[in-house]
């Protein structure tokens, strides 16, 4: 039995649980992606936002160092502080351009870039003004001069702190837009997350359910097919079932059992058919013997009364029924050769070619050394009986009878064919059942069920047609023969 193309239940359970675990684990991955590339959007805005704010910080801290510079009788400790802010401010500008840039590329903003870039420029505008002022204050230009341009300077820091007001805002806007989108993103991915948390458990559902009723329903089956079976009910339509796990190995198993049970009644039955056939055989022979040799004396003495009478054909009559007597005497014996049972025909169709004369005409051809091979004896003559009278007896003119034996792929094979008014459709049909015919043709029924029984179906067959009917027998060869030219004989 081969059991690898079952798949066992534990292992479907396991891959069905795998499969699950493996969707639940792409969708929190996904999830978590999603939420990964949310948080990292958020963050760059924010980042770019305290840049934003930097700038403004870093651009008050300059203003403030300058301021220093004039109140406290520009002391050189403050000029350096404001150029040191200076250059902190335009390196930080270098810095965040690109990270800039890439964020308004990321956002499809590109005015926000275009905002900073105005305020880039503004800035190294004020950084160019203020050192244009202490190129002033060095040259020695009035201290009120000088304040008043320092005011100037204040003011376009205002300037430049409104256009960073405005990025804010811009930034701002931004942020609150991104937000949202996250949010209803994160609806969507809830939303998502919980229907297909309850697909996956639907069909985790719908698995177990599949599973379930492949594992029960071919059970379920097997104990009603058992039930049955202990019942005493063998049809081979109850192991009619399917199942694609080791459950098929227990199914397979009970249908061989079936089988074999059934195979062993059918063979136990047809040995007690048989044996029933054979002590009613022997009970006929032992009914039939009642007084046989006082008859068949009888008949050895009529036969030599016809020769001193001078009546030859009577004397040939009552010689052949002698000999049919004489087989009949021995019939209650298992087995006879073939000899006997031709002789016993050769002695009947003597007998009815007196009857008939010229209108039967018979043949008998043997093939082979094979006249010593053993069968159960009234096999053919039941046959010819039934072939001259039911074949060639109704029919009008003459008729013919061929018998022939011959050895066909290792088995014996005789025909008996006569061109006689055939056999209906409908009798031929009755003939093939077990069930019982009329008495005319109990004979042939008789035979076929002896045939089957020692030899299989197929052993005996009937094909007929008005004008052509052909007996088949087949029996496998058991004793060596030497083949010989076929001998017509005649008679």
């Amino acid at each position: 039995m081969n059991t690898s193309s079952y798949r066992s239940v534990k292992t479907r359970l396991i891959l069905q649980f795998t499969y699950f675990i493996i969707l639940f684990i792409i969708i929190n991955l996904s999830v978590l992606f999603a939420l990964q590339i949310y948080n990292r959007n958020v963050f760059q805005l924010f980042d770019r936002l305290n840049n934003t704010v930097s700038i403004s910080f870093q651009l008050g801290e300059a203003h403030q160092h300058l301021s220093d510079f004039f109140n406290n009788y520009q002391e050189p400790q403050y000029e350096e502080r404001f150029l040191r802010s200076l250059d902190d401010i335009t390196v930080f500008l270098t810095e965040i351009d690109p990270q800039i840039r890439q964020t308004a590329r990321r956002f499809n903003e590109i005015n926000y870039y275009y905002d900073f870039l105005e305020i880039q420029k503004m800035i190294l505008s004020y950084i160019d003004k203020s050192k244009v002022l202490l190129a002033r204050a060095r040259g020695g230009t009035k201290r009120a001069l000088l304040y008043d341009n320092l005011y100037e300077l204040k003011d376009y820091r205002t300037l430049i702190n409104e256009k960073n007001s405005n990025l804010l805002f811009r930034q701002t806007s931004l942020i609150r837009t991104t937000v949202e989108g996250i949010g209803r993103r994160l609806t969507f991915i809830t939303v998502s997350v919980v229907f297909g948390t309850l697909m996956a458990a639907s069909f985790m559902i719908f698995l177990a359910i599949r599973m379930s009723e492949k594992i029960t329903s071919p059970l379920h089956n097997l104990v009603l097919s058992a039930e049955n079976a202990a019942s005493g009910d063998f049809s081979p339509q109850k192991a009619d079932l399917q199942a694609d796990t080791e459950i098929q190995i227990l199914i397979d198993a009970f249908n061989n059992m079936m089988d074999n049970t059934a195979a062993l009644i059918k063979e136990l039955e047809e040995k007690a058919e048989l044996e029933r056939l054979l002590n009613k055989a022997e009970l006929e022979a032992l009914t039939a013997q009642i007084n046989p040799h006082f008859l068949f004396n009888t008949l050895n003495a009529i036969n030599s009364l016809a020769m001193i009478e001078e009546a030859e054909q009577t004397g040939q009559m009552i010689e052949s029924l002698s000999e049919i007597l004489r087989y009949y005497l021995q019939a209650g014996q298992k087995e006879i050769s073939l000899k006997e049972e031709l002789h016993l025909i050769r002695q009947y169709l003597k007998i009815q070619k007196t009857r008939f004369g010229k209108r039967l005409q018979t043949e008998l051809s043997v093939s082979g050394d094979i006249e010593q091979f053993r069968i159960p004896p009234m096999l053919l003559q039941p046959i010819v009986e039934n072939a001259v009278k039911h074949g060639l007896e109704p029919k009008e003119g003459s008729g013919s009878l061929r018998i022939s034996a011959v050895v066909e792929s290792e088995k014996l094979v005789i025909q008996i064919r006569d061109d006689g008014v055939g056999i209906t459709p409908d009798m031929q049909e009755e003939l093939q059942k077990d069930s019982p015919v009329d008495k005319e043709h109990i004979g042939v029924r008789n035979v076929k069920r002896r045939m089957e029984m020692f030899y299989g179906t197929g052993s005996f067959l009937l094909k007929s047609e008005p004008g052509n009917t052909v007996f088949t027998f087949t029996f496998p060869l058991q004793s060596d023969g030497t083949e010989v030219e076929s001998v017509p004989d005649s008679f």
